[in-house]
């Protein structure tokens, strides 16, 4: 069993407030960075199945929901990337059911690390908000810094990272032990 298995099955506690925070930011979000602007780019780079087993939202229809309600004065392209070949069969069916026509979606399976650059590239001039909700170590510094925080100053970026103290403590304390040798 891994350690994430079951995570989906009810949403957990820490999920409550992520997902109130994405169940309103992006939509600021888009109202007021893409103020002028054709289109705003929204990407869940460590998607999961879409929803928990209990059928409540997961952050991609959470950011599906940001699509819609936006739809008559913005345009809002979604990606999503999920490693785990099974989360991401499931993500796409979810997608499929919940998103209509009018919303431009992609989801691809393989890490955020591997996806980021691209989504950079294909957002190319439009606002964009990142996801980052990793199970365990999340992407590299590089990437982070580089890829999503790496735009031109003037294009409006911003990314949402959840950081789990536990699991920093806890590398924290195996790293120590590494360096005591």
């Amino acid at each position: 069993m891994t350690s994430n298995e079951g995570f989906f099955a009810r949403k957990q506690a820490a999920a409550v407030l992520k997902h109130g925070i994405l169940s309103r930011y992006p939509t600021i979000f888009a109202s007021m960075a893409g103020s002028g602007e054709p289109e705003v780019v929204l990407y869940d780079a460590y998607a999961g199945p879409g929803k928990y087993e209990d059928g409540s939202p997961g952050s991609p229809l959470l950011l599906v929901e940001t699509a819609i309600r936006t739809a008559n004065f913005r345009k809002v392209r979604l990606y999503f990337s999920e490693e785990d070949i099974d989360h991401h069969t499931e993500l796409h069916r979810t997608l499929t059911e919940a998103v209509g026509s009018d919303v431009e979606w992609e989801a691809v399976c393989g890490t955020a690390e591997r996806w980021a650059g691209a989504f950079v590239r294909d957002a190319a001039d439009a606002p964009m908000f990142t996801f980052l909700d990793p199970f365990g170590v999340g992407l590299s510094y590089e990437v982070l810094t580089e890829t999503l925080l790496g735009r031109p100053a003037q294009l409006k970026t911003e990314v949402l990272v959840n950081i789990n103290v536990e699991s920093v403590w806890r590398i924290g304390g195996r790293l120590q032990e590494i360096d005591s040798g």
